[in-house]
């Protein structure tokens, strides 16, 4: 990520964000190059809350969306995002590789659970939805067509450092 400051008219100068020895590419990379599942899920939460009635059908959740809630506390673990819809809860468990995550999302109370891998599943659970990176990549890309800018950068910087 570079910035531009100008110091006079005929004068710009190009500043470099290091981390690490490192470009930064994105504003998701300034707090590290490593796919953290928190921090993936974290900025995921925060566009969904941005755009929930484009983005809530992609995981198969039904309804209008009334909340997100990120790291949800549960007797044993954490739900990555937990989504309230007028229709029921919905949960979205992350993996940033092909891990099957089904055992556990089935322990969090939720009418519809996704699974967000690199895996490409055909397997069908009843009240399970399987999503691959890329499908969020592209669906977020679509969505920022039409959204407001500050959805548009925030959407780009995430599939960027996806």
């Amino acid at each position: 990520m570079k910035s531009v400051r100008t110091s006079n008219a005929n004068q710009v100068e190009e500043v470099q964000l290091m981390r690490g020895g490192a470009m930064v590419v994105s504003l998701l990379g300034a707090f590290g190059q490593s796919l953290k599942e928190t921090r993936l899920t974290s900025w995921l939460g925060y566009l969904l809350s941005m755009q929930p009635e484009q983005i809530s059908p992609l995981f198969g959740f039904k309804g209008n969306v009334l909340s997100v809630r990120l790291e949800t506390r549960h007797e044993d673990s954490r739900s990555d995002i937990l989504v309230e819809t007028s229709h029921g809860l919905g949960v979205i468990e992350a993996k940033v590789d092909a891990t099957d995550a089904s055992a556990q999302s089935r322990r969090y109370p939720a009418r519809w659970r996704a699974l967000l891998t690199l895996a490409h599943s055909n397997i069908r659970q009843s009240g399970t939805h399987h999503v691959h990176w890329q499908q969020l990549a592209d669906c977020l890309d679509t969505v920022a067509k039409t959204a407001s800018p500050a959805f548009k950068f925030l959407a780009a910087q995430f599939t960027t450092h996806l």
